[in-house]
């Protein structure tokens, strides 16, 4: 199992599948999670005020987990010399 730095589940089920989705994430090449990424940022900023808390923490993970946790598992393995 992956260890988190970034993005820390507490449900059992988000925890199961979040090193999953980070490994897949540090697949894609830095660029593309840029695609990935912008319409998450788009969707949380275009929330009313009031419910917005909740929607931006949801993003924060997420973005947390895609390029967080995803490029520092990027960076480990081409440190260990595997592409």
């Amino acid at each position: 199992m992956l260890r988190l730095t970034y993005f820390q589940p507490r449900a059992r089920s988000c925890a199961a599948v979040a090193p999953l989705v980070a490994l897949a994430a540090s697949y894609i090449p830095p660029r593309w999670l840029r695609y990935a990424i912008k319409p998450i940022r788009a969707l949380s900023n275009s929330v009313p005020r009031p419910r917005t808390r909740p929607l931006i923490r949801a993003a924060t993970r997420a973005i947390d987990l895609l390029v967080g946790d995803g490029v520092a598992i990027r960076v480990a393995r081409q440190h260990r010399g595997r592409p």
